[in-house]
């Protein structure tokens, strides 16, 4: 079974500082819930990261020959699709280009549906959550399907019990990035990948199944 992690004692009042480092971050999501927010481990984050990054395709490349004959090797971008006299080599260049596009779109979007669910099975304390709680006989009232497995139940939960707006999923996710030390460049990265999510979710409502 999986370790369950909201059996932590996490004081739910104040802020946990760690050598002058906040740590935890208590947050009332825009239902009223109360809930606390904790850091990430780094490694699990790099771990993540580093494992949808090896399997990103790689950027075509083009081949140039300097004055001296040599071939150098150089990475397109969308400027040098084009090869003047050669309408073949073009499009093969702009296939290439555009499945590379594709893919590194795709694996972006897995990237951060996975740092989704680390932050809201990790990052988020629900103090009185109860797997077998209420909250599952109402919510399958509303024709709502309840995942079997305990992670995913509790992701599921926080979706739809904790989360209540966009703002709510917005915050929660940055402020657990920051606790976790990510560097900034990575966050804003992370937030605009985000944002494709947040939309998709007003739209179409949480993915629970994860």
């Amino acid at each position: 079974m999986a370790k369950d992690y909201n059996k932590k004692k996490v004081p739910e009042s104040k802020e946990v500082k760690v050598k002058g480092v906040v740590t935890t971050l208590p947050y009332t999501t825009s239902t009223g819930k109360k809930i606390v927010l904790h850091g990430l481990p780094p490694m699990m984050v790099e771990r993540l990261q580093a494992q949808y990054d090896a399997r990103k395709p790689k950027i075509p490349t083009y081949i140039i020959i300097d004055v001296a004959g040599t071939e150098e090797i150089h990475d397109h971008n969308i400027t040098t699709l084009e090869v003047e006299g050669d309408p073949v080599e073009t499009e093969k260049n702009k296939k290439l280009w555009d499945e590379y596009v594709k893919g590194t779109a795709a694996i972006d979007k897995e990237s951060s549906e996975a740092m989704m669910r680390m932050i809201m099975l990790r990052g988020v304390y629900v103090s009185d959550y109860n797997e077998n709680g209420s909250w599952i006989e109402e919510q399958e009232f509303l024709g709502l399907t309840i995942p079997s497995d305990a992670s995913a139940r509790r992701y599921h939960y926080v979706q739809t019990e904790i989360i209540g707006d966009a703002n709510d999923l917005n915050t929660i996710m940055t402020i657990v990035m920051k606790l976790s030390g990510i560097p900034e460049e990575y966050l804003r990265e992370a937030e605009n990948l985000f944002q494709s999510a947040m939309e998709e979710a007003a739209s179409e409502g949480f993915d629970s199944t994860g």
